[in-house]
């Protein structure tokens, strides 16, 4: 029943702002005790199931941006393949894989997290955007790090869109990198089909709802929100790894 709480809570942020997977669900999974590799395997496979019926609620809604989303979405893309590349050279290397995941996971909601809080004043730059976004989709496929998280922190601030509309990018490019993400570790075969059933489950579940709260969440509260939810889970996925 936890499980499926966690995945119905992640799939409403998902639906309502684009975060949910990497930046809420998979901390969640592992700070519940599943081994960071089962935790981020699942939250990819859930992260493609919700932000199908996401993605596909959002376009017909008309919420995709006028202007600067498919190029952040080519660009997470291409940024997603450098990352899958990263996983499969960094696998082999390493048998301190799943701590190296963790502490990562906690370095990259923490980072994002604070350097949000510089970005509160950019201005608009299409450039910008389209440069975090390659890097952002990096980090998703080799990490399962929030996408939109990601994006939230270095590419919204740099955008004019609405959160309906970063919704929108956030969803479609979350599936995308999700997809590459989940081809870089599915040699590992380590998921759990109960655990997978509950979160999907939840998650579709959740991002229904979400999807038509999103016109409702002001950006500088979701602006905010984001921040503090990233360095309060990157902060206790930090000191779990310590204690670990």
């Amino acid at each position: 029943m936890i499980d499926l709480l966690i995945g119905v809570m992640a799939g409403f942020f998902i639906g309502a702002t684009g975060i949910g997977a990497g930046s809420i669900l998979t901390p969640l999974l592992i700070l519940r005790g599943y081994d960071p590799v089962t935790a981020v395997t699942t939250g990819f496979i859930a992260l493609i199931a919700a932000r199908k019926v996401g993605s596909v609620q959002h376009i017909l809604s008309g919420h995709w941006p006028k202007r600067g989303g498919l190029r952040v979405l080519f660009a997470g893309v291409a940024g997603g393949g450098i990352g899958f590349l990263l996983v499969h050279h960094f696998i082999t290397r390493t048998l301190l894989f799943e701590s190296a995941l963790r502490l990562a996971l906690a370095v990259v909601l923490l980072t994002i997290g604070v350097a949000g809080f510089f970005s509160l004043h950019l201005q608009p730059r299409p450039h910008f955007a389209t440069v975090a976004a390659a890097g952002a989709g990096a980090i998703v496929s080799a990490t399962s790090a929030g996408s939109g998280t990601l994006l939230g922190a270095l590419v919204f601030p740099g955008t004019d869109w609405r959160v309906h509309e970063f919704s929108a990018v956030s969803n479609l490019f979350g599936l995308c990198t999700g997809v590459i993400g989940i081809a870089a570790y599915m040699r590992l075969d380590r998921f759990d089909p109960a655990l997978l059933g509950f979160v999907t489950a939840g998650s579709i579940l959740g991002i229904t709802a979400g999807v038509f709260a999103s016109r409702r969440i002001e950006r500088t509260h979701f602006a905010l929100a984001l921040r503090v939810l990233t360095i309060v889970l990157g902060a206790a996925l930090a000191i779990s790894w310590f204690m670990a």
